[in-house]
């Protein structure tokens, strides 16, 4: 690969939100109920679309996040049930 970047065949995404279009979160890792840490501006988000993001799919799915800003540039959440 070069290291300036290559073309792909297909989105990355690997999974499909219930509307089947592909999701660009890893949301089965994600909900597993371990708390993770993320880098919003690593993944050219702001920290309040990815805490909505969070909060939106725990809604659409019947769970509970908790969502907290942990340093200036990270994020750590958790969802469970309730």
């Amino acid at each position: 690969m070069s290291k300036v970047g290559r073309v792909l065949k297909r989105s990355p995404a690997t999974s499909r939100g219930k509307s089947g279009r592909p999701t660009i979160y890893p949301w089965p890792k994600w909900t597993d109920g371990q708390w993770w840490e993320i880098e919003p501006a690593a993944m050219g988000k702001s920290f309040d679309t990815i805490r909505q993001s969070i909060y939106q799919h725990a809604n659409r799915n019947g769970r509970k996040a908790q969502v907290v800003k942990n340093s200036e540039s990270t994020l750590a959440f958790q969802f469970y049930d309730e």
